[in-house]
C-alpha cells in the first residue's frame, strides 16, 4: 500500500513543521486503495513513495487472543492443516504469509521457510521451555509487525533470524509481494529482511533495557591480566557473553575480545570487575594521563569496554568464496511507521560491492522520524557498512556498538539528511573494504570511499554528533565529504532552495573522540562553505598521525579541545577564517600520578587480588581471582556464533591478523573457554544435492536442557552443551553454486 506524500522543503529542514497527524490519517484512509496526494505549501521539495501496512495494525490480543504456529488449526485458512516451516512435519521451505487481522506466537524452536510475509502480527515467545527460537529464511518481509520483547521486558533466551541464500541466488522484488506490484518492481536483493510499510518492536538488551552498551576502564590493564575494572553498572552483562576491549595505542590490532566468566562490584568505590576466561595480551590505558612539562592538568584516554552479545539476532549466513562477502542486509523500505531496534545484534550482514545493502538501512523514509528508535545494537562482522540513514530525517541512533566491520560505518548516505542525531555510538575496528560499491555514473565525484573506511561519514553537516568514539579505524574517525550537490537518488529531489552540502550550515559536534586512526576529523576533498560558524566543542584525538585535516574550509572554530600523541594536530590548505580556541597538543602524555588523587586510586585500584576476592565472596562466587584459574565457564550461544563469524579457523597471531586479506583482527578471538580439557561430540550435517552440487547449512548447537530461571550475577547461568541441528535449505529453482563451511559446535 502507498500514498504518495508532496512534502513542503522546510518539513524536511525543521522539526516544527510536520504534517498533522489527523491530516496524515484523512489521507492515508482516502488512498487506501490506490495512490493518494496531498500537498504542504506551495513549494514542493520530495515526491515520497510511503509504504503503509495493508491492513490496520491489530490492537493487542489478550493471550487466548493469539494463534500458536504449532497448531495445525492456525493455518487452516491456507488450505494447509501442516504446520509450516518444520521439519518433522515435513513441511520445511514453505512460503508462509501471516495474513491481516491474524496474530501469530511463534512457540516453536525452528522453522525453516523460503520466504516469510507478516501482514498482521508475529510475536516470538519468551519462555524458558524455549531456550531458542530460530527462523531460518531466504527472505523475510514485514508489512504488518513482527514483536521480540518489549521496552519493560527485553526478550530473556535466544531469538536468531538466520538469512539464506535463495536458490540460484534470485533476488526478490516488489513483484513479489501479493498482491504484486508491476509498477514497482523494485530489487530488494536476496538474503534479505526488509520492513515494508509494517513495523518491527525489538527489545534484546542482556538483562535489562538500562543496562550499558559499553562502558569505560578505570584500571590499567597490563599483559596477562585476567579481569578488567570498568566505570559502569554491569550487573546484567551475562556470563559466558563476549566484551570487546579497545586499543589505547596507535595500533588498533590491539583491540581484543575475551569471554565472561564473572561480574563482581568492587568492594570499594565505583566500579566493577569483569573476570575474563583467558589473559589479555596488550596494555589497555584506564586511567586519565598528566601533561608533562609543567603544563599540568589530564586527559582522559580511557579505553572502552563493550558488550557484544544481544538475545536478538540478525544473520547473515556466511559462505565461503566467491560468496563470502554476501551477507544479506536489513532495510527499512520508505516507511514512516516508527520502528523500534534496541539490543539486536546484526551479525556477518552486508554485501560488499552492492549499492543500498547494509546491516541497518533506513531508505528513503523521509522526516519526521522522531519515533524510529536505533539503540543499543551491536553490528560485527559488517562486510559493507553499519548504521546507514538515506534521504531519512529527525532520526536519533544511540549507544550502538560496531566491532571489526568492513566500509564507512555510521552515515548518512546523500547529503539529504538532516537532524538525525548521532549519540554515545562506539566503533571499533572500522576496516577497508575488497571491493567498492560502483559509482552510479561517470562523475568522479561519485564515486565511493569505502576502502579508506570511516566511522563516522557524513555527506550532509547537518546533523548532531554528540559523545561518540571513533575506537580504531583504517583511515579516519569523522569524514565530513560534502558536495556542492546531492548524490545518488537524492539528485532527483527538489529540494527548493535548500542549501546543498557543501554550503550548508552544521549541526552540534560535541564530546566525540577519535583514536587508535590515521586522522581525527577530515574535511577534504571538498571541504565546506557553511552559512554560519561551525563549531566543534569538546573533541578528544589521541594516538593518531592527524588530528583533523582541513581542506577548502571556512568559518570554523575547534574549541576546548585535545589533540594528545598526535604526530600533525591540525592540518590546513585552502581554507579561511580557521580558528583554534581554549585546546591544548600534547606530543606524550605521561600517567597521571598526582598526590591530592594517589590515596583513593591505591585504595580503589592498586590491591586488586584482595579487593576481588572480597567482592566474589560476598556475590557467593568464592575462588574468583583476578589473576588466578577461574571455574568452568561456558560461552554463550550468541558468543558461539559471533567467533565462527569473526574467526573460524581459530586464533591466529596479532601479526599474521594484520595481513589476513579479510582485514580482520583474528589473533585475540578465544577458541575455547575453559582451563580443562572436555570432550565434544560432533555430528555431521546432512546433505542436499541439487542438480549436480551440494549445499550444506548447521544451524547454531542446540542445548540439552532448559536454563532456570534466575542465578547470582557472579555465578551467571551457562548454557549446557550439546549437538548441531543439520537444516537441508530449498531445492527448487537453479542449482544452488555454492558450498558454506558449517559452524563449529560448542567447545
Amino acid at each position: 500500500m502507498r500514498a504518495r506524500l508532496v512534502v513542503h522543503r522546510r518539513d524536511w529542514r525543521s522539526r516544527h513543521v510536520v504534517i498533522p497527524a489527523t491530516l496524515l490519517s484523512l489521507v492515508l484512509v482516502a488512498s487506501f486503495g490506490g495512490f493518494g496526494s496531498v500537498q504542504v505549501g506551495a513549494a514542493p521539495f520530495s515526491v515520497l513513495d510511503s509504504y503503509q501496512p495493508p491492513c490496520p495494525f491489530l490492537p493487542d490480543p489478550p493471550p487466548e487472543g493469539w494463534k500458536l504456529w504449532s497448531d495445525p488449526a492456525t493455518w487452516a485458512s491456507t488450505g494447509s492443516s501442516v504446520v509450516p516451516g518444520v521439519k518433522a512435519a515435513g513441511s520445511e521451505w514453505a512460503d508462509v504469509t501471516i495474513p491481516c487481522g491474524t496474530a501469530v506466537l511463534l512457540d516453536v524452536p525452528l522453522v525453516s521457510l523460503s520466504k516469510l510475509v507478516i501482514k498482521g502480527w508475529l510475536r516470538v515467545q519468551d519462555s524458558p521451555s524455549l531456550p531458542r527460537v530460530e527462523v531460518q529464511a531466504t527472505f523475510i518481509i514485514v508489512q504488518g509487525r513482527l514483536s521480540v520483547g518489549s521496552s519493560d521486558a527485553p526478550f530473556r533466551r535466544l531469538a536468531l533470524f538466520t538469512l539464506l541464500p535463495s536458490p540460484g541466488r534470485r533476488n526478490f522484488s516488489l513483484t513479489d509481494l501479493p498482491p504484486a506490484d508491476p509498477q514497482n518492481p523494485r530489487n530488494l536483493g536476496h538474503k534479505a529482511f526488509i520492513v515494508v510499510g509494517g513495523a518491527v518492536d525489538l527489545h534484546g538488551m542482556p538483562g535489562s533495557a538500562s543496562a550499558p552498551a559499553w562502558v569505560r576502564l578505570v584500571r590499567t590493564v597490563v599483559p596477562g591480566d585476567k579481569f578488567v575494572v570498568v566505570d559502569g553498572d554491569i550487573t546484567n552483562w551475562p556470563v559466558g557473553g563476549t566484551v570487546a576491549v579497545a586499543s589505547t595505542s596507535a595500533n588498533m590490532n590491539e583491540a581484543e575480545t575475551g569471554v565472561i566468566t564473572y561480574v563482581a562490584p568492587m568492594p570499594s568505590g565505583p566500579g566493577y570487575y569483569i573476570g575474563l576466561a583467558k589473559p589479555l595480551k596488550f596494555r589497555h590505558e584506564g586511567s586519565l594521563q598528566g601533561i608533562p612539562d609543567g603544563v599540568g592538568g589530564t586527559v582522559d584516554i580511557r579505553g572502552e569496554v563493550a558488550l557484544l552479545d544481544r538475545n536478538v539476532i540478525i544473520r547473515g549466513y556466511k559462505e565461503k568464496p566467491p560468496f563470502d562477502t554476501d551477507g544479506g542486509h536489513f532495510m527499512v523500505f520508505m516507511t514512516r511507521t516508527p520502528q523500534v531496534i534496541e539490543g539486536v545484534q546484526f551479525l556477518g550482514l552486508g554485501n560488499q560491492g552492492v549499492l543500498g545493502r547494509y546491516p541497518v538501512h533506513f531508505h528513503i523514509c523521509g522526516n519526521g522520524n522522531q519515533a524510529h528508535i536505533v539503540r543499543k545494537n551491536v553490528i560485527a562482522a559488517s562486510q559493507q557498512r553499519c548504521v546507514v540513514i538515506h534521504a531519512t530525517s529527525d532520526m536519533t541512533i544511540e549507544e550502538n556498538v560496531a566491532y571489526e566491520t568492513k566500509g564507512h560505518c555510521f552515515l548518512t548516505e546523500e547529503g539529504s539528511e538532516y537532524n538525525n542525531v548521532f549519540k554515545r555510538n562506539l566503533g571499533i575496528n572500522i576496516r577497508g573494504v575488497r571491493k567498492v560499491i560502483p559509482p552510479e555514473s561517470s562523475d568522479r565525484l561519485d564515486r565511493q570511499t569505502d576502502n579508506q573506511a570511516t566511522t563516522f561519514w557524513m555527506a550532509s553537516p547537518r546533523n548532531d554528533l554528540i559523545g561518540n568514539v571513533a575506537a580504531g579505524c583504517d583511515n579516519t574517525g569523522y569524514w565530513y565529504e560534502m558536495l556542492a550537490r546531492m548524490r545518488g537518488a537524492s539528485k532527483k529531489l527538489d529540494l527548493g532552495d535548500t542549501p546543498m552540502p557543501f554550503f550548508d550550515s552544521f549541526g552540534r559536534f560535541d564530546g566525540n573522540v577519535a583514536h587508535s586512526c590515521k586522522a581525527g576529523i577530515r574535511m577534504y576533498p571538498h571541504g565546506n562553505r557553511p552559512p554560519k560558524e561551525a563549531v566543534f566543542t569538546n573533541l578528544l584525538v589521541y594516538q593518531s598521525r592527524l588530528g583533523i585535516l582541513f581542506h577548502r574550509s571556512r568559518d570554523t572554530t575547534i574549541r576546548d579541545s585535545a589533540f594528545v600523541d598526535v604526530a600533525v594536530g591540525i592540518g590546513s590548505d585552502v581554507n579561511v577564517d580557521i580558528k583554534v580556541q581554549n585546546t591544548r597538543f600534547v606530543g606524550r602524555t605521561q600517567p597521571c600520578v598526582s598526590s591530592a588523587k594517589r590515596a583513593s586510586a591505591q585504595a580503589q585500584a592498586m590491591d586488586f587480588k584482595t579487593a576481588a576476592a572480597a567482592a566474589a565472596t560476598s556475590t557467593g562466587a568464592s575462588g574468583l581471582f583476578p589473576n588466578q584459574p577461574t571455574a568452568l565457564v561456558q560461552e554463550s550461544l550468541s558468543s558461539t556464533l559471533l567467533r565462527s563469524y569473526l574467526n573460524s579457523e581459530g586464533p591466529v597471531t596479532a601479526s599474521a591478523a594484520s595481513t589476513n586479506e579479510d582485514g580482520f583482527i583474528q589473533g585475540n578471538s578465544i577458541k575455547g573457554v575453559t582451563s580443562t580439557t572436555t570432550a565434544t561430540t560432533t555430528t555431521t550435517a546432512s546433505t542436499a544435492s541439487t542438480a549436480s552440487t551440494t549445499f550444506t547449512i548447521q544451524s547454531l548447537p542446540t542445548e540439552s536442557s532448559s536454563p532456570t530461571e534466575s542465578t547470582s550475577p557472579a555465578q551467571g547461568n551457562p548454557p549446557t552443551d550439546g549437538y548441531p541441528n543439520p537444516i537441508t535449505p530449498p531445492s527448487s529453482g537453479p542449482p544452488v553454486t555454492d558450498n558454506p563451511k558449517p559452524l563449529p559446535t560448542l567447545p
